[in-house]
């Protein structure tokens, strides 16, 4: 793993102290990322740009574009992740995999 790796945790815990949001390491050295996150059903339940750790971030509440009100929290299950990004050399790079949310 090199210091400037981009790297999604792939866990959300919304029941305990630690991993409570979609954590990115390094994303602060990448202003200019997108991330999309779906249901099993292909269901778009975040979407959001300039991704930072602090105030922009998943935390596994529901954006309203699903059977769940707004700012609902999303339910336990296994969600999937479409993150771009343009890295220090200027090229478009796009991580995608799944995540795992444990719900309140």
């Amino acid at each position: 793993q090199s210091p400037d790796e981009i790297i999604v945790n792939q866990y959300i815990d919304l029941n305990g102290t630690t991993n409570t949001f979609l954590f990115i390491l390094n994303v602060d050295r990448i202003p200019n990322n997108r991330m999309r996150i779906y249901n099993r059903w292909g269901v778009l339940v975040f979407d959001g740009e300039n991704y930072n750790n602090v105030n922009n971030i998943f935390n596994g509440r529901s954006m309203g574009r699903s059977t769940l009100a707004a700012n609902d929290f999303l339910p336990a299950g296994v969600y999937y992740y479409i993150f771009e990004y343009e890295n220090q050399q200027g090229n478009m790079i796009t991580d995608s995999d799944y995540l795992y949310i444990n719900s309140k």
